[in-house]
């Protein structure tokens, strides 16, 4: 609503997670509702920044916690994954600007604090959106989302889940980046320039990319004859990732693509020695 007027009504029954963009009032029995039918919600302030994440699941585990923690302070564990992010950093943006077609959405390079063009403006947010995706699934696993691999302990970083994250930047953020650039979604004029000298979208951008991204993630990869989507793989990689931390598998598995749903886990995995192994 707006005032008395109603904008528009949706059964809950419809709906798949609640994205905060800006100052609305919810009423307590909303969110009780969200909880109650384990529906999360992501709460973003500014520009796009994430800030905060409602998952229903009550207090974490403490034995599931212990777990976690006593796995990231194993150096060698820590090892055998960090390899891999030097592998997927090396490759990152290799070939990236070439895919781009329309010429308002060249990239020159990979810009942050500011954003300093619509295609840089566009990935920051679309980062910002799937580290939301992977910080709601961690939760949903009932895992801590700060303790992680590659990324060191911080007060207000959550490591883990941009540990998980940096495998599907390319598959997930940049592809839908590319789609929505190359498909004429949006527009450069629907971008404006900050006196900080970033480059930022406009309310009616913004809220044009949030529902290409839903339906993004919403769509199955393997087009109409399949069902996974984008969120099924972030849901599949904390899962893997809780395995791991119960004991339950010896190494993560991060699945990448369709047919790695079905690959057997040596075809598809992220080395991650069990504790005791060379």
């Amino acid at each position: 609503r707006r005032g008395d007027q109603e904008l528009r009504s949706v059964p809950l029954r419809n709906v798949d997670r609640v994205l905060v963009m800006s100052g609305v009032a919810m009423s307590s029995g909303f969110l009780t509702a969200l909880v109650s039918r384990g529906i999360p919600m992501q709460m973003f302030v500014g520009r796009g920044k994430v800030y905060g994440s409602l998952v229903s699941g009550g207090l974490p585990n403490p034995l599931r916690l212990r777990a976690q923690y006593d796995l990231c302070s194993d150096p060698t564990r820590r090892l055998a994954l960090a390899r891999v992010e030097g592998i997927a950093s090396r490759v990152y943006f290799e070939g990236f600007a070439k895919r781009l077609k329309p010429p308002d959405f060249a990239f020159k390079g990979r810009s942050r604090n500011p954003p300093k063009d619509p295609i840089n403006s566009l990935l920051s947010f679309t980062y910002s959106l799937v580290f939301s995706e992977m910080m709601t699934a961690l939760l949903a696993a009932g895992l801590d989302p700060h303790p992680g691999l590659l990324h060191e302990l911080r007060p207000g970083h959550p490591a883990l889940a941009s540990d998980l994250l940096e495998p599907y930047r390319i598959l997930v953020a940049d592809t839908f980046v590319i789609t929505l650039v190359n498909t004429q979604q949006v527009q450069a004029d629907g971008f404006y320039a900050q006196a900080d000298k970033g480059t930022y979208m406009v309310k009616e951008t913004r809220r044009d990319v949030l529902v290409a991204f839903e339906a993004f993630m919403s769509r199955p990869l393997g087009g109409a004859k399949g069902t996974l989507t984008p969120r099924h793989l972030l849901d599949a990689a904390a899962q893997s990732y809780l395995q791991v931390v119960l004991g339950e598998a010896d190494t993560l598995t991060l699945p990448l693509g369709i047919d790695d749903m079905d690959a057997p886990p040596a075809e598809r995995m992220m080395a991650l020695p069990k504790e005791g192994a060379p």
